[in-house]
């Protein structure tokens, strides 16, 4: 019987929560991606790798305080071999950031995940090597920091540091430098 009084009481007790109303802002982003750690070595260029375009949902509960839901489709340019070959933009990556903005300048962190999209590989590393799960396909575990400044309220420049898992092999990093675009709030 508590459990059910519990139960009842909670759409309550999330109403006195959002009383204020929390703020929410749409935005665009791209970045141009640095490799960093084994993404270097993954890739046919260790210094620019390539692009992450996207957008997220900000979610601002308190002044200067909120989560960022977000989600991207990120290109890099394989090693031959790789089953990463190809600039179009195929691995999605998403997850849920938590900020907090002091003056013009907003920290983030958060956990998400990026699908890796990998085609047919050919070289060791890459491939499953006899049934030891060592392909970089599916949904991988990541987590993101980084800073924003706000050069207008909605030009914000963005510098972030991405870790996530591959295979058993390699566990990728590449840092992000680019430009988010607030365009709508509610």
């Amino acid at each position: 019987m508590r459990l059910t009084r519990t139960l009842a009481l909670m759409p309550l007790l999330a109403a006195s929560l959002l009383a204020a109303g929390p703020k929410f802002t749409l935005q665009g982003n791209v970045d141009l991606v640095v490799a960093s750690g084994d993404l270097a070595k993954m890739t046919s260029s260790a210094s620019l790798t390539g692009y992450n375009v996207g957008g997220g949902l900000n979610i601002e509960t308190s002044p200067g305080f909120g989560f960022r839901l977000h989600a991207n489709m990120l290109s890099i340019q394989g090693v031959p071999g790789s089953g990463l070959e190809g600039r179009k933009p195929k691995h999605f990556n998403m997850g849920v950031d938590v900020f907090k903005t002091v003056d013009k300048v907003t920290f983030f962190g958060g956990m998400g995940f990026v699908d890796w999209r990998q085609g047919t590989a050919t070289l060791s590393s890459f491939t499953d090597n006899g049934g030891l799960n060592n392909s970089g396909k599916g949904k991988k575990l990541s987590g993101r920091i980084g800073v924003e400044y706000a050069f207008t309220p909605q030009i914000h420049g963005v510098v972030s540091f991405t870790q996530t898992e591959f295979n058993k092999v390699y566990q990728p990093a590449w840092l992000g430098f680019g430009v988010a675009y607030r365009f709508f709030s509610f």
